[in-house]
């Protein structure tokens, strides 16, 4: 994780969002250099404090991630939620876990534009429907996820929990 990357985002986002009319768009750090340093030993600090984990399969994981639930909810908070997610990223919170029930999919929407370009920086997590987790079904839901996040594939795809479909009916072997 590059903390200079992580720090000039938090810098750009607290100038637009402590920024008044009078301003003219100076900024808290410029006038006062001291919370520019306190700033960037936070960042810092927080990106050090990300632990990871390392599966099986040797991917090394975040063990803290980004949950999406009431994600793509409200157009007008799509922006936030995007940077949101972005600036997670550039955290080291890699790891975003998403479902189509979430938003009727709005939310795996929002995520694919979030991380566009950046899907190799991700650990990306995503569920199925318990009424949709069925053999065909379970591979139809896990295609229109796809299509949502704009991806060739998901890192985990889970069910959301456990509903009438036997769990023996909803297995499948994976096809890595």
């Amino acid at each position: 994780i590059r903390s200079d990357v992580a720090y000039a985002v938090i810098v750009r986002r607290l100038k637009r969002s402590t920024a008044t009319p009078e301003d003219q768009g100076r900024s808290p750090l410029i006038e006062r250099p001291d919370l520019g340093c306190v700033l960037k030993k936070l960042v810092m600090s927080v990106i050090s404090a990300v632990r990871t984990i390392t599966l099986p399969s040797g991917d090394e994981i975040a063990v803290l991630g980004q949950g999406t639930w009431h994600m793509g909810e409200d157009p007008r908070r799509r922006a936030d939620e995007i940077a949101a997610l972005r600036l997670g990223i550039d955290l080291g919170m890699s790891l975003i876990d998403t479902a189509e029930m979430y938003a009727n999919g709005g939310a795996e929407e929002l995520v694919g534009e979030a991380i566009d370009g950046r899907q190799d920086e991700v650990f990306l997590v995503s569920k199925v429907m318990p009424q949709n987790a069925t053999r065909r079904g379970t591979i139809a839901a896990c295609e229109r996820t796809l299509m949502g996040l704009g991806v060739d594939e998901l890192d985990l795809y889970l069910l959301h929990w456990r509903g009438a479909v036997p769990l023996k009916e909803t297995s499948m072997r994976s096809t890595r």
